[in-house]
Protein backbone atom coordinates (compact mmCIF):
# COMPACT_ATOMS: atom_id res chain seq x y z
CA UNK A 1 0.00 0.00 0.00
CA UNK A 2 2.82 2.40 0.86
CA UNK A 3 4.39 1.65 -2.52
CA UNK A 4 1.13 2.49 -4.27
CA UNK A 5 0.83 5.76 -2.37
CA UNK A 6 4.38 6.70 -3.32
CA UNK A 7 3.60 5.93 -6.97
CA UNK A 8 0.53 8.13 -6.86
CA UNK A 9 2.53 10.99 -5.37
CA UNK A 10 5.02 10.67 -8.23
CA UNK A 11 2.25 10.98 -10.80
CA UNK A 12 1.55 7.31 -11.53
CA UNK A 13 -2.18 6.66 -11.79
CA UNK A 14 -2.90 3.05 -10.75
CA UNK A 15 -6.64 3.27 -10.34
CA UNK A 16 -7.67 2.60 -13.92
CA UNK A 17 -4.92 -0.01 -14.28
CA UNK A 18 -6.27 -1.90 -11.24
CA UNK A 19 -9.80 -1.83 -12.64
CA UNK A 20 -8.52 -3.17 -15.94
CA UNK A 21 -6.62 -6.01 -14.28
CA UNK A 22 -9.62 -7.13 -12.15
CA UNK A 23 -11.48 -7.94 -15.35
CA UNK A 24 -8.93 -10.62 -16.24
CA UNK A 25 -9.60 -14.14 -14.91
CA UNK A 26 -7.32 -14.93 -11.98
CA UNK A 27 -4.65 -17.55 -12.60
CA UNK A 28 -4.69 -17.14 -16.36
CA UNK A 29 -1.62 -16.49 -18.46
CA UNK A 30 -3.05 -13.19 -19.58
CA UNK A 31 -3.17 -11.99 -15.96
CA UNK A 32 0.60 -12.38 -15.65
CA UNK A 33 1.04 -10.82 -19.08
CA UNK A 34 -0.91 -7.70 -18.16
CA UNK A 35 0.70 -7.39 -14.73
CA UNK A 36 4.10 -7.42 -16.43
CA UNK A 37 2.89 -4.76 -18.84
CA UNK A 38 1.59 -2.65 -15.97
CA UNK A 39 4.90 -2.92 -14.17
CA UNK A 40 6.79 -2.02 -17.31
CA UNK A 41 4.56 1.01 -17.78
CA UNK A 42 5.61 2.25 -14.36
CA UNK A 43 9.28 1.46 -14.96
CA UNK A 44 9.20 3.47 -18.17
CA UNK A 45 7.53 6.39 -16.39
CA UNK A 46 4.30 6.01 -18.36
CA UNK A 47 0.81 6.59 -17.04
CA UNK A 48 -0.75 3.45 -15.61
CA UNK A 49 -3.92 4.07 -17.61
CA UNK A 50 -5.70 1.26 -19.39
CA UNK A 51 -4.69 2.70 -22.77
CA UNK A 52 -1.00 2.80 -21.85
CA UNK A 53 -1.01 -0.76 -20.57
CA UNK A 54 -2.85 -2.04 -23.64
CA UNK A 55 -0.36 -0.32 -25.91
CA UNK A 56 2.64 -1.91 -24.20
CA UNK A 57 0.95 -5.29 -23.94
CA UNK A 58 0.50 -5.42 -27.71
CA UNK A 59 4.13 -6.46 -27.93
CA UNK A 60 7.19 -5.47 -29.87
CA UNK A 61 10.84 -5.38 -28.90
CA UNK A 62 13.48 -2.77 -28.10
CA UNK A 63 17.20 -3.28 -28.68
CA UNK A 64 19.84 -1.28 -26.81
CA UNK A 65 23.54 -0.63 -27.44
CA UNK A 66 25.24 -1.24 -24.08
CA UNK A 67 28.39 0.68 -24.91
CA UNK A 68 30.57 0.22 -21.83
CA UNK A 69 29.47 -3.39 -21.35
CA UNK A 70 30.18 -4.48 -24.95
CA UNK A 71 26.75 -6.09 -25.10
CA UNK A 72 23.46 -5.66 -26.92
CA UNK A 73 20.17 -6.19 -25.08
CA UNK A 74 16.74 -7.18 -26.34
CA UNK A 75 13.71 -6.05 -24.31
CA UNK A 76 10.42 -7.84 -24.99
CA UNK A 77 7.77 -5.20 -24.33
CA UNK A 78 4.98 -7.72 -23.82
CA UNK A 79 6.71 -9.65 -21.02
CA UNK A 80 9.48 -7.37 -19.76
CA UNK A 81 12.06 -10.11 -20.44
CA UNK A 82 15.58 -8.90 -21.27
CA UNK A 83 18.06 -10.96 -23.28
CA UNK A 84 21.64 -9.67 -23.35
CA UNK A 85 24.40 -10.98 -25.61
CA UNK A 86 28.10 -10.06 -25.72
CA UNK A 87 29.41 -8.49 -28.92
CA UNK A 88 32.87 -7.87 -30.38
CA UNK A 89 32.57 -4.08 -30.21
CA UNK A 90 31.70 -1.29 -27.80
CA UNK A 91 28.34 -0.61 -29.48
CA UNK A 92 27.24 2.99 -29.87
CA UNK A 93 24.15 2.75 -32.06
CA UNK A 94 21.59 0.12 -33.09
CA UNK A 95 18.88 0.13 -35.74
CA UNK A 96 16.36 -2.41 -37.02
CA UNK A 97 15.37 -2.71 -40.67
CA UNK A 98 11.77 -1.79 -41.52
CA UNK A 99 10.76 -5.45 -41.94
CA UNK A 100 12.09 -6.25 -38.46
CA UNK A 101 14.31 -9.06 -39.72
CA UNK A 102 17.76 -7.47 -39.39
CA UNK A 103 19.43 -5.73 -36.45
CA UNK A 104 22.33 -3.39 -37.22
CA UNK A 105 24.90 -2.59 -34.53
CA UNK A 106 27.83 -0.23 -35.02
CA UNK A 107 30.79 0.43 -32.77
CA UNK A 108 34.53 0.09 -32.23
CA UNK A 109 36.64 -2.69 -30.79
CA UNK A 110 36.69 -2.22 -27.01
CA UNK A 111 39.88 -0.80 -25.49
CA UNK A 112 41.29 -1.73 -22.09
CA UNK A 113 40.53 1.73 -20.73
CA UNK A 114 37.47 2.52 -22.82
CA UNK A 115 35.42 5.57 -22.00
CA UNK A 116 32.84 4.71 -24.62
CA UNK A 117 31.77 6.98 -27.46
CA UNK A 118 34.36 9.59 -28.35
CA UNK A 119 37.52 7.49 -28.62
CA UNK A 120 39.00 8.83 -31.85
CA UNK A 121 41.20 6.76 -34.12
CA UNK A 122 39.18 3.59 -33.46
CA UNK A 123 38.46 1.44 -36.49
CA UNK A 124 34.80 0.57 -36.77
CA UNK A 125 32.71 -2.53 -37.25
CA UNK A 126 29.11 -3.06 -38.35
CA UNK A 127 27.44 -6.14 -36.89
CA UNK A 128 24.51 -7.60 -38.86
CA UNK A 129 22.17 -9.77 -36.78
CA UNK A 130 19.25 -11.96 -37.83
CA UNK A 131 16.67 -10.83 -35.24
CA UNK A 132 15.01 -14.26 -35.24
CA UNK A 133 18.31 -15.79 -34.11
CA UNK A 134 19.57 -12.91 -31.99
CA UNK A 135 20.84 -15.13 -29.20
CA UNK A 136 21.72 -18.32 -31.07
CA UNK A 137 23.56 -17.11 -34.18
CA UNK A 138 26.65 -14.90 -34.33
CA UNK A 139 26.29 -11.69 -36.37
CA UNK A 140 28.12 -10.97 -39.59
CA UNK A 141 30.95 -8.45 -39.17
CA UNK A 142 31.63 -5.73 -41.75
CA UNK A 143 34.57 -3.35 -41.50
CA UNK A 144 33.69 0.34 -41.74
CA UNK A 145 35.62 3.55 -41.03
CA UNK A 146 37.05 5.14 -37.91
CA UNK A 147 34.77 6.11 -35.02
CA UNK A 148 31.43 5.02 -36.51
CA UNK A 149 28.63 7.01 -34.91
CA UNK A 150 25.28 6.00 -36.39
CA UNK A 151 23.77 3.42 -38.72
CA UNK A 152 20.50 3.49 -40.68
CA UNK A 153 18.96 1.21 -43.30
CA UNK A 154 17.06 2.12 -46.45
CA UNK A 155 13.26 1.61 -46.42
CA UNK A 156 13.40 -1.91 -47.89
CA UNK A 157 16.53 -3.15 -46.11
CA UNK A 158 18.83 -3.50 -49.11
CA UNK A 159 21.69 -1.45 -47.72
CA UNK A 160 22.87 0.36 -44.60
CA UNK A 161 24.66 3.69 -44.14
CA UNK A 162 27.25 4.23 -41.41
CA UNK A 163 28.70 7.63 -40.49
CA UNK A 164 32.47 7.37 -39.99
CA UNK A 165 33.09 10.43 -37.86
CA UNK A 166 36.90 10.45 -37.83
CA UNK A 167 37.11 9.74 -41.58
CA UNK A 168 34.58 12.42 -42.63
CA UNK A 169 32.62 10.01 -44.77
CA UNK A 170 29.73 7.54 -44.88
CA UNK A 171 30.03 3.84 -45.64
CA UNK A 172 27.37 2.22 -47.83
CA UNK A 173 26.97 -1.47 -46.95
CA UNK A 174 25.13 -4.04 -49.08
CA UNK A 175 23.04 -5.99 -46.56
CA UNK A 176 22.36 -8.88 -48.92
CA UNK A 177 26.04 -9.81 -49.10
CA UNK A 178 27.19 -7.92 -45.97
CA UNK A 179 29.94 -6.21 -47.94
CA UNK A 180 31.02 -2.56 -48.41
CA UNK A 181 29.50 -1.00 -51.53
CA UNK A 182 30.85 2.56 -51.52
CA UNK A 183 32.24 5.39 -49.40
CA UNK A 184 30.77 8.92 -49.72
CA UNK A 185 32.66 12.02 -48.54
CA UNK A 186 30.84 14.41 -46.18
CA UNK A 187 31.56 17.43 -44.01
CA UNK A 188 33.60 17.33 -40.81
CA UNK A 189 32.74 14.66 -38.26
CA UNK A 190 29.48 13.23 -39.66
CA UNK A 191 27.22 11.93 -36.89
CA UNK A 192 23.44 11.50 -37.18
CA UNK A 193 21.77 10.80 -40.51
CA UNK A 194 18.40 10.00 -42.07
CA UNK A 195 17.35 8.43 -45.37
CA UNK A 196 14.50 9.91 -47.39
CA UNK A 197 11.27 7.83 -47.52
CA UNK A 198 11.91 6.93 -51.18
CA UNK A 199 15.44 5.75 -50.37
CA UNK A 200 17.06 8.05 -52.92
CA UNK A 201 18.82 10.51 -50.61
CA UNK A 202 20.40 10.74 -47.16
CA UNK A 203 20.86 13.78 -44.92
CA UNK A 204 23.94 13.82 -42.70
CA UNK A 205 24.61 16.20 -39.79
CA UNK A 206 28.31 17.19 -39.71
CA UNK A 207 29.30 18.24 -36.19
CA UNK A 208 32.64 19.99 -36.70
CA UNK A 209 31.85 22.29 -39.62
CA UNK A 210 28.16 22.94 -38.85
CA UNK A 211 26.78 21.60 -42.12
CA UNK A 212 24.32 19.11 -43.53
CA UNK A 213 25.43 16.88 -46.40
CA UNK A 214 22.79 15.75 -48.88
CA UNK A 215 23.81 12.41 -50.40
CA UNK A 216 22.61 10.91 -53.67
CA UNK A 217 22.34 7.20 -52.93
CA UNK A 218 21.85 6.29 -56.58
CA UNK A 219 25.30 7.35 -57.73
CA UNK A 220 26.73 7.39 -54.16
CA UNK A 221 27.90 11.00 -54.14
CA UNK A 222 27.43 14.19 -52.15
CA UNK A 223 24.87 16.41 -53.87
CA UNK A 224 25.20 19.43 -51.60
CA UNK A 225 26.64 20.67 -48.31
CA UNK A 226 24.84 23.51 -46.58
CA UNK A 227 25.72 25.45 -43.43
CA UNK A 228 23.32 25.20 -40.50
CA UNK A 229 23.76 25.91 -36.77
CA UNK A 230 26.75 25.12 -34.60
CA UNK A 231 27.64 21.46 -33.95
CA UNK A 232 24.60 19.67 -35.46
CA UNK A 233 24.60 16.07 -34.26
CA UNK A 234 21.36 14.58 -35.60
CA UNK A 235 19.09 15.08 -38.59
CA UNK A 236 15.44 14.57 -39.47
CA UNK A 237 13.63 15.11 -42.75
CA UNK A 238 10.26 15.84 -44.29
CA UNK A 239 10.15 15.42 -48.05
CA UNK A 240 8.00 17.79 -50.14
CA UNK A 241 7.37 17.87 -53.86
CA UNK A 242 9.58 20.88 -54.46
CA UNK A 243 13.04 20.99 -52.91
CA UNK A 244 15.82 23.48 -53.48
CA UNK A 245 19.23 23.55 -51.82
CA UNK A 246 22.37 25.44 -52.71
CA UNK A 247 25.42 23.31 -53.41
Amino acid sequence: MRALLKMRKKGFEMRSASAFLTNVPAGGRRTTFLLAAAGLALILGLSGSEAAIRKIAQGGVVFTADELGSTVSRLDLSTGKVTTVPVAVSPHNVQITANGQTLLVVGTKPAKESDGHGNGGAHGTLLVFDTAQFRSKSPLEVQVGEHPAHVVADPVGRYALVTNSEDDNVSVIDLTSATPRAVIATGGFPHGLRISPDGNEAYVANVKDGTVSVLDLGDTSELARTSVGKAPCRSGSHRTEARSMSP
